[in-house]
């Protein structure tokens, strides 16, 4: 039939190429087909793309990750299709590798993302385990690349992954080692939800003898994990082969149950490849293959075996399990889900006396917490010939809907197969039309179904398609509870909420954030139902009072998704506590005026104190007076109010001590090259007193004094006070080290200009002829004309005593001095300065300075001149004698 119908399509096909229609091999739709014949691609690049895993949205849609070949090597990709069957992400999916690898399981994260892990090759030859989370857009939220949760050497392969209930994963793998040799172990690991490792790295399964392998994992429903697997550890005793064991290991890595896992099915010849689900009670239940009836008459007498495991490792079934599904014919592939009543639906391939799945049908049975068949002896038989590879999910309504890859129609027998699936109720009653209902037809190979429920009734199944003959493809369909196609709500998604408890709260604890997540990633709002307790801005939580209110986290939905289920948690104030900030209290004298406390309570409430001296000092309110001395202990208090405990109390102790003072007389000026000296100053109270100085011109140690620099110099004087005295007020003593006396060294490598040099490198005034020269300040100085010149050093206006004077006949300036005649010298009344000489060539003019450069008179005229000097002081004199560019220069007395 199927044939037919392909040769049918074909026709169809070559007729629309000729009127140069054509399909596009990706339909674009915008909703969920409900063609079976169509369905919704998921990825249609280049390439193969095979190995599906499925996990729920959160918000009845699904995330679907792969195996893809469109470039030179396999990588894993990711798509999001919603409930509407709307894909959210990238055309043809999401890279979630860029180095060759593997997917092989996903598991959601709880917020509306996924949690997918893989082999990679990235590391050579290396076959390593790596898991990525991506949140509902599509963005990876943990280390770029993925985490590494394999950390050895050599082959890890065939991870398998479960949820740890918080936003993580644990995933379990076989280590073959270095060599890929026949000893397999199992290990496993703890990725927390924000990308951290939880567990040892390396963690043990089971380490027991030869090998194992056929892993699967369920959480524990308590932040473990339970992991069933093939064992080939007693191979060589007896007719044993192959048997099942089982392990459950804590939310802290460690292993529950007997060292390297309890013995589930422990029996002659082989018992394999398990599967398993959870109890609902933190145990397992666990399904396996076993030919334990098998012989030489009949080696094909493979039945389905099951076992319950309590929580704590007790084996509740009978010892190495009861028969589910037990016939002459070949049963093989169970797989089962939770019955959400303790037990479970199974479901598995019956081949009829072989392992032929063009003659194989499929069988369901359900069986109670106690191993008791609760639907017909034999099961219930879904029918027609030519189903294999038979996977299940519950249907929310305590049956399932189970999907195949169905050969029906292919005889002779071909390569062509297609997807059905059926609904059993909790009763063991088919709801679908008899043989299921078709998930995809289309041309050519659909397989590898793999499915997940609706949350509506119904699922989602994405399998590997093969309808274009040349490569595969990834496709999707949702089946509704009807076992109709299609569905959706009018083309928006729903979303939900993840609103996780809140923790009681003290008022103390201040303002703090909401941090519910949308699935659909639009913005969460909140209200609060008793703003005496709490009020909200945007995210931010107010705490107002004590009590309880529930505040509900909603979101209104878009365009895009209908409006979440609103999610309400409680809050609980209780009292806060609060602290009291009181500064140590300075020591205070007799007679100081009142002065206030400024303790503060974090409450912000007002603090009280209280004096336990009330001689020494009283408080009102928050003010100190001082009544005599001694010491007092004040205590600081709040004693809490509707919001807040009391504060523990804080006490700081009020010295008063009889006042000092410092008496410390003028420090007169020293010179640099002085030795050290004592500083003298004395305490009222008879204290030693302290001397420091900031000064880097002095060291002082004790009370001596040494010089450093020259320069202005402060020191300070102080006495700390002790029990009885209170500290002094400091005093202080400013004086100057006065440069060392200069000394005027000569160069003459030009005796036109001879170079004076200062013996200090700065603060120098020139003088010429005792008078201070207009802006020589420098180090050195050029002569340019006869005089007798000096230097004195200036630093913060300490000055130095004047360098030895030095003379100086410039050469190449001729010396006139033999042509004035000055006397008497020295001066009496009168002076008479005679320069009849010079007054024959020009006229003359004649200035006499004081010591410190002032005009004290001055003349001009023929050549010969009498001043009056009886008002003079006694002192030194200079007289100048002007003619022309000639100046002669005579030092005189009185």
């Amino acid at each position: 039939m199927k044939n037919n119908m392909n040769i049918l399509c074909k026709l169809a096909l070559g007729i629309l190429s000729l009127t140069g229609i054509f399909f596009p091999s990706s339909p674009a739709v915008a909703q969920w087909s409900t063609s079976a014949y169509a369905n919704n691609s998921i990825c249609t690049a280049p390439g193969n793309q095979d190995q599906t895993a499925i996990v729920s949205d959160g918000s009845g849609g699904a995330i679907i990750a792969w195996t893809d070949y469109r470039g030179e090597s396999s990588r894993v990709y990711a798509q999001r299709i919603d409930a509407n069957g709307l894909l959210k992400w990238t055309i043809d999916g999401i890279a979630v590798t860029t180095s060759q690898s593997f997917v092989q399981g996903a598991v959601e994260d709880g917020s509306g993302g996924v949690i997918i892990t893989w082999v990679d090759l990235r590391n050579g030859n290396d076959f390593d385990i790596y898991v990525q989370r991506f949140n509902g857009q599509g963005q990876p939220q943990w280390t770029t690349g993925g985490i590494q949760v394999s950390a050895s050497d050599g082959f890890q392969t065939n991870p398998v992954i479960t949820t740890d209930g918080h936003g993580g994963a644990i995933i379990a793998w076989i280590d073959d080692g270095p060599e890929m040799d026949a000893a397999k172990d199992v290990y496993i690991q703890h990725v927390n939800a924000d990308g951290s490792l939880g567990w040892p790295v390396n963690n043990p399964v089971t380490e027991a003898y030869y090998r194992q392998e056929d892993i699967k994992i369920i959480s524990d429903e308590n932040g473990g994990a339970i992991v069933a697997w093939t064992d080939y550890r007693n191979t060589t005793t007896g007719t044993t082969a192959v048997d099942v064991y089982a392990q459950r290991i804590s939310a802290g890595g460690s292993q529950v149950w007997t060292t390297d896992g309890i013995g589930v099915a422990v029996y002659d010849r082989y018992q394999q490849y398990p599967q398993l689900t959870g109890d609902g009670h933190g145990g397992a239940i666990i399904v396996w293959e076993d030919d334990r009836d098998a012989d030489n008459t009949n080696a094909f007498n493979v039945d389905i075996y099951g076992q319950h495991i309590s929580a704590v490792g007790d084996v509740l079934w009978t010892a190495n399990g009861v028969g589910i599904g037990v016939s002459p014919d070949t049963q093989t592939r169970p797989v089962l889900t939770k019955d959400g009543t303790g037990g479970a639906i199974i479901t598995w391939q019956n081949g009829s006396g072989s392992y032929n799945a063009y003659v194989s049908y499929l069988v369901a049975q359900r069986v109670n917490g106690n191993g008791a068949k609760q639907w017909a002896t034999a099961g219930v038989a879904l029918n027609n010939a030519g189903m294999e590879n038979p996977q299940i999910t519950p249907d929310g309504a305590g049956g399932v809907i189970i999907a195949w890859e169905d050969y029906r129609g292919q005889l002779p027998i071909g390569a062509l197969k297609d997807i059905f699936a059926q609904r059993v109720d909790a009763n063991g009653q088919t709801l679908w039309p008899n043989g299921g209902s078709a998930i995809s037809n289309s041309t050519f190979v659909q397989q590898s179904p793999r499915l997940i429920p609706d949350n509506q009734g119904g699922a989602i199944v994405a399998f590997v398609d093969a309808r274009t003959n040349t490569t595969t493809d990834i496709y999707a369909q949702r089946i509704q509870a009807d076992g109709t196609l299609g569905g959706g709500n009018g083309g928006k998604s729903d979303q939900l909420i993840t609103f996780n408890a809140l923790p009681s709260k003290k008022i103390s604890d201040g303002d703090f954030a909401l941090t519910a997540i949308a699935s659909s990633g639009l913005t969460v709002t909140y209200t609060s139902d008793n703003p005496s307790v709490a009020t909200i801005s945007g995210t931010i939580v107010v705490m107002t009072g004590m009590g309880t209110t529930t505040i509900t986290a909603s979101q209104p939905g878009g365009t895009m998704y209908n409006p979440a289920p609103p999610v309400s948690q409680t809050l609980t104030v209780v009292k806060g506590d609060q602290t009291i900030t009181f500064n140590a209290l300075p020591v205070k004298v007799p007679g100081d005026p009142d002065f206030t406390l400024n303790a503060t309570a974090s409450s912000g409430l007002a603090v009280s104190y209280t004096s336990s001296n009330g001689a020494v000092a009283t408080v009102s309110g928050n003010t100190v007076t001082i009544h005599g001395t001694g010491s007092t202990t004040l205590t600081a208090s709040q004693a809490g109010d509707t919001n807040y405990n009391a504060a523990p109390s804080v006490a700081q102790t009020l010295s008063v001590r009889t006042a000092q003072s410092i008496g410390f007389p003028v420090v007169a000026a020293k010179t640099m090259g002085d030795p050290s000296f004592v500083l003298s100053a004395t305490a009222t109270s008879g204290l030693t007193v302290v001397f420091s100085s900031a000064s880097d011109k002095i060291s002082i140690a004790g009370n001596i004094a040494s010089l450093l620099k020259a320069g202005s110099v402060t020191v300070f004087a102080d006495q700390p006070g002790n029990t009885t005295f209170a500290a002094a007020p400091r005093t202080s003593q400013t004086f100057c080290i006065n440069p060392a006396k200069p000394v005027i060294s000569v160069s003459n490598a030009d005796p036109s200009a001879p170079v004076l040099t200062s013996s200090s490198v700065g603060g120098n005034q020139w003088f010429k002829d005792g008078v201070a020269m207009n802006n020589e300040t420098q180090r050195t100085l050029t002569l340019l004309e006869a005089g007798t010149y000096s230097v004195i050093v200036t630093v913060d206006n300490c000055q130095s005593e004047p360098s030895d004077e030095r003379t100086f006949i410039v050469t190449g300036i001729e010396d006139p001095s033999g042509s004035v005649n000055v006397y008497p010298n020295p001066m009496q009344d009168q002076l008479v300065v005679d320069a009849g000489v010079l007054a024959s060539g020009s006229p003359v003019k004649v200035n006499l300075y004081d010591a410190i450069g002032r005009v004290v008179h001055e003349d001009s005229g023929p050549g010969k001149f009498v001043i009056d000097v009886t008002a003079l002081k006694t002192g030194l004199y200079v007289l100048k004698v002007f003619n022309g560019k000639q100046v002669i220069t005579k030092k005189l007395l009185k």
